[in-house]
């Protein structure tokens, strides 16, 4: 073999692994995030690839060297990256929107039951700003509104946003301990969903936001990220806590979000 033929072939054989590494990362990628992505971007990212495939095999068809092929597969890698950092970008995005409106809906109902200092009245007036340049997602979602007994986890208010969420009717929930309806006894990681709800009930401040699975009605599983808020008797004393519920679509980065919350609160208050 010539030297230039051997040339050839090595840069060919360099060629086809870079374009199976790119592929493998990009399938990867995508499988990481099928199930906590917006549907309208990753079919996005999807349709590109699979325009890229039907591309790839009119090339190998028409006999073209695998070098050949990665030079003209540069602009459709570039494109299928930009669409990936497009869906990363929507992913935070609705992440924080989500948690900014969480925060907010915390301080405002806390504010209804005691007036806030000013440091959490300029937070409320920080946050919700936040939430409006970040998509107002929490404002376009429909909102779990409970209230259960600090006691006995009972159910003592619900609301009919939960009711539409949930499909459960406030028959079917009220003064019935929560772990019968909408809170499945064990989460699907395996971790005890009554323990927690029992913690929420008697020590909520620890709890303020909060993450975990719930059920519907039909018994089908979701991810829900619920703000959590004391109510106190007129002798100080721990009667129900106030619960909104939110839907989510990541739970992964939600929970990030939320412990960079929490850390951040500390630093604060401190």
């Amino acid at each position: 073999m010539s030297r230039e033929n051997l040339m050839h072939s090595l840069l060919d054989q360099i060629s086809a692994w870079c374009l199976r590494k790119f592929g493998s990362f990009v399938k990867a990628w995508l499988l990481s995030v099928q199930d906590h992505t917006v549907p309208l971007y990753h079919d996005y990212v999807e349709g590109m690839i699979s325009d890229y495939i039907d591309q790839r095999q009119k090339w190998q068809d028409q006999s073209r060297s695998e070098l050949q092929i990665l030079l003209q597969s540069v602009p459709w890698g570039i494109s299928i990256l930009l669409g990936i950092c497009r869906l990363n970008v929507c992913r935070w995005r609705r992440g924080i929107s989500l948690l900014a409106y969480g925060v907010e809906q915390f301080l405002s109902l806390s504010h209804s039951l005691a007036p806030l200092p000013l440091y959490g009245r300029l937070m409320k007036y920080l946050l919700g700003w936040l939430h409006r340049i970040t998509g107002n997602v929490g404002i376009h979602t429909n909102k779990i509104e409970v209230r259960l007994s600090s006691s006995t986890a009972e159910v003592t208010a619900w609301s009919h946003g939960a009711e539409m969420v949930l499909g459960f009717t406030a028959e079917d929930v009220l003064h019935q301990p929560a772990t019968t309806s909408f809170v499945p006894e064990t989460e699907s990681s395996g971790r005890s969903l009554v323990t927690l709800l029992q913690s929420v009930c008697t020590v909520p401040e620890s709890h303020s936001l909060n993450i975990n699975e719930n059920r519907d009605c039909n018994g089908d599983r979701y991810w829900i990220l619920w703000v959590n808020v004391p109510i106190y008797s007129a002798t100080q004393e721990l009667t129900e806590v106030s619960c909104i519920g939110i839907k989510i679509e990541d739970p992964t980065l939600m929970q990030l979000l939320v412990q960079g919350w929490k850390v951040w609160r500390k630093l604060l208050i401190s």
